[in-house]
C-alpha cells in the first residue's frame, strides 16, 4: 500500500488553518463515503480510499498519480479508478484549492493622476 511521511503529514496538517482541518476531517469524509457507496467500494477499502484522498490534501500525492494509484492499491479497474478520481477532485481537492493556494499580491500600482489633454472644453 501507499506510503506517506506521517511526520510529514501530521506537521502539514498542524499548520493548516482551522477551516482546512474541519474540512478534511468532516467534508471528505462524508464525500469519501457517498463516493464509495456510488462505486461499490467496500470493507477494507474505503480507509484506504481515505488514506490517498487525505494523501493528495496534503501534497504527498499528486492528484494526476491519483487514478493509477487507486487502480493499483482498490484492486479496481481503470475505468472505475478514472471515475472515483474525478468525483474525488470535483467534490474534495477543487473545493480545498481556494484555501490551500496563498494568494500573493502582485506588483503595486501607480495611480498616476493625470489632466487628459485630449478633452475638449465646453463653451
Amino acid at each position: 500500500m501507499f506510503q506517506y511521511n506521517q511526520k510529514k503529514f501530521r506537521k502539514s496538517f498542524k499548520d493548516l488553518p482551522e477551516k482546512q482541518k474541519d474540512t478534511i476531517l468532516s467534508g471528505a469524509e462524508n464525500a469519501i463515503s457517498d463516493i464509495s457507496k456510488r462505486y461499490k467500494i467496500e470493507g477494507r477499502k474505503i480507509p484506504q480510499l481515505t488514506e490517498l484522498v487525505r494523501n493528495v490534501l496534503m501534497g504527498n500525492l499528486s492528484s494526476e498519480e491519483l487514478p493509477e494509484t487507486l487502480e493499483r492499491e482498490l484492486e479496481i479497474g481503470q475505468d472505475k479508478a478514472q471515475k472515483i478520481s474525478q468525483e474525488v477532485n470535483q467534490f474534495i481537492i477543487y473545493p480545498m484549492k481556494g484555501m490551500t493556494l496563498k494568494e500573493t499580491p502582485g506588483p503595486e500600482e501607480k495611480r498616476v493622476s493625470k489632466k487628459d489633454v485630449y478633452r475638449e472644453t465646453i463653451e
